[in-house]
């Protein structure tokens, strides 16, 4: 991927976030030695065949650039991930489908302030380290 595609890809990663209220934008793996080298999480058990995933607990999106032949097919790439971001109850659903057209026909949601899972966690488990500690002193 040359350095002026990916400015444009993220450029249009940023804008659909931004549209669709994410606060909290996930970060983004273009390929699977990306996804494995930076992320640890192994390509082949969850993304086989698929031009994206969304990994919630990690707050992670891959997207399988070799998979797409254009720009335009990305785009719907991302938008659909991010979907699975912002509405995470959402599955493959005719609702799920019409909340990607309505991405795509320029609707906006106010901003989604829920942390994503990982961060919940994350801050959990340092609360009941500080906890401890404290039963301790």
């Amino acid at each position: 991927m040359t350095h002026e595609i990916e400015t444009q890809l993220t450029r249009i990663y940023e804008h659909y976030s931004f549209q669709l209220g994410i606060i909290y934008p996930p970060k983004i793996a273009w390929s699977k030695e990306e996804l494995y080298e930076k992320y640890g999480i192994n390509p082949d058990t969850f993304t086989k065949g698929s031009f994206g995933s969304y990994f919630g607990k990690e707050n992670i999106i891959y997207i399988n650039y070799e998979k797409h032949q254009h720009i335009q097919s990305i785009t719907e790439t991302i938008i659909h991930e991010l979907v699975h971001c912002r509405f995470p109850s959402q599955v493959h659903t005719e609702e799920f489908y019409r909340i990607i057209r309505d991405v795509k026909n320029g609707k906006s949601w106010e901003v989604y302030d829920k942390l994503p899972d990982y961060t919940l966690n994350v801050i959990s488990h340092k609360i009941s380290k500080i906890r401890a500690k404290m039963c301790l002193l």
